[in-house]
């Protein structure tokens, strides 16, 4: 996913269970990159550091395990993420569990308690038997700590993220986390409310709290709109802003004069480095906006009170690359959604990519399959019951619900409630589901498979009825709360070139 940095694992080649060498994989790389893959031996080494470690958790609050051990354990992890994750998901969970407890704990994240907390790693790591006296942890003893927890933080986001695109909670394929208690070991109330504070410090902190949102929407969401927890996250995205601006700024100065400067991409490439705590930050911000079963208005209800200063900083940080999607894909989009709160002076000049949306906008709403292609994603997304709208994460079996078995893209808690939406209700599924099943037959609404000029063109060959789209369009809006007939007033000033003007509202 863009934002999360692409991690590998090195070989381990020796196991901690047998106490035997083993051979590393025999594959070549390639001349055009060096990449490790694990051998079955190497994964099984890997599993028993990792269980190793964990009786070094306890307590959560003040673990006892060395840090140098650890740092190397994380060393061989970061080579080859997606096959250490995945190990370690499926025959160490305990692993991971003592991670999030580690990070969700009750503590204070003031500099002179990390400090502390460092100096107890530092003392740990000089008591270990495990390794080399003359060896030394390569940094500032100050900083252990954060070095620690941020890893962590790293750690378990790879995580979440590689179950996230399995299945949710219960599913037969489901891998750690597989339960709202493994994400939220103290209650989400605490757990959520410890992660906030430290998202102040930590940029991967606050990626994960982006993270499981995507894995638990009803509980965190609710816990991240608490004014106080709101206020901390959206201060720290903003500051995180400010920060890449200013290094920004600085570096374009003297980079004008280069007489690279002129050659296409390599602005952006240059300030891609500086940019990677921020755009770990930005992953919350993708997720309140974007994730699944968000809703329209979830943006702006995120923002509300801060909308003007969010907007400012994202659009100074944007402008700082030629390519408006340079720092985090979607941005832009969120920067229109933004644009529609804000106060009229800050409204005057908007960026040339928030014009250009609200005119594709203007035109989406005019056109029944272009439209219907921009409101789908939303409600495909949405895992609870189509019927009576329980959450998936509620469901009594611990399983995923079963979907349509015709259409394949809603879900339902029981046949009694399937029955029932089959015929009742404003959109009974019995209409929406042959629509869609007609609609399948042709175009598609994945991304990756099709634009949306390609989705209305393909509409358009295949002669789809603009009613039969208009109608599915209302149905997917209803379970996002989106509209489908209208456009915000700020929009419509804009396009008219009366902004700010309560007579044109």
């Amino acid at each position: 996913m863009d934002g999360v940095p692409a991690l590998k694992v090195a070989s381990v080649g020796f196991c901690l269970r047998c106490h035997s060498a083993s051979p590393t994989s025999s594959r070549q790389p390639s001349n055009a990159e060096v990449t490790v893959v694990l051998s079955m031996a190497d994964l099984c080494a890997l599993q028993c550091k990792a269980r190793a470690l964990t009786l070094g958790f306890q307590p959560s609050d003040s673990p006892s395990f060395c840090f140098r051990c650890f740092s190397q354990l994380w060393a061989h992890i970061k080579a080859d993420t997606d096959a250490a994750v995945a190990r370690l998901q499926s025959t160490c969970p305990e692993f991971l569990d003592a991670l999030m407890r580690f990070l969700l704990v009750e503590r204070n994240f003031s500099e002179a308690n990390r400090i502390a907390l460092s100096n107890e790693l530092s003392l740990n790591s000089r008591r270990c038997r495990e390794c080399p006296r003359q060896r030394s942890v390569s940094m500032d003893t100050a900083k252990l700590f954060d070095a620690f927890y941020s890893t962590c933080a790293l750690l378990v986001l790879a995580a979440c993220l590689e179950s996230g695109r399995r299945v949710p909670f219960g599913g037969r394929h489901a891998t750690w986390p597989t339960s709202p208690i493994q994400l939220f070991p103290f209650g989400a109330t605490k757990s959520i409310g410890v992660l906030v504070k430290a998202a102040e410090v930590y940029e991967n902190a606050l990626a994960l709290v982006g993270v499981v949102l995507s894995r638990h929407r009803p509980l965190v969401f609710l816990e991240i709109l608490q004014p106080n927890n709101r206020l901390r996250l959206l201060k720290a995205i903003v500051t995180h802003l400010r920060q890449f601006v200013d290094r920004a700024r600085l570096l374009l100065e003297s980079f004008t004069a280069h007489p690279q400067a002129a050659v296409s991409g390599t602005r952006d490439a240059l300030l891609i480095p500086i940019a990677m705590s921020t755009k770990q930050a930005m992953i919350l911000l993708y997720y309140v906006a974007n994730g699944p079963e968000a809703t329209t208005g979830d943006t702006n209800d995120f923002a509300r009170g801060y909308q003007n200063e969010l907007y400012c900083a994202l659009v100074d940080a944007i402008a700082c690359f030629k390519d408006p999607d340079s720092l985090y894909l979607g941005l832009p989009e969120i920067v229109t959604v933004l644009y529609g709160t804000i106060d009229v002076v800050h409204r005057q000049s908007p960026p040339d990519y928030v014009r250009s949306l609200i005119v594709k906008t203007a035109a989406v709403y005019d056109d029944p399959y272009r439209n219907l292609w921009l409101v789908a994603p939303g409600a495909l997304q949405q895992r609870s019951c189509c019927g009576c709208g329980m959450h998936a994460h509620y469901s009594t079996t611990g399983k995923a619900f079963p979907r349509c078995g015709k259409c394949k893209a809603v879900q339902y808690c029981s046949p009694e409630c399937q029955r029932r939406d089959w015929k009742a209700g404003r959109y009974s599924h019995k209409v929406i589901c042959d629509i869609l099943n007609e609609l399948s037959r042709f175009a598609t609404f994945d991304r990756t498979v099709m634009s949306m000029d390609e989705f209305a063109t393909a509409c358009e060959k295949h002669a789809f009825p603009r009613e039969r789209a208009i109608l599915l369009a209302k149905w997917m809006c209803a379970a996002t709360g989106a509209t489908t007939d209208n456009i915000p007033a700020p929009y419509k000033e804009l396009l008219t070139g009366h902004i700010g003007i309560p007579s044109l509202r």
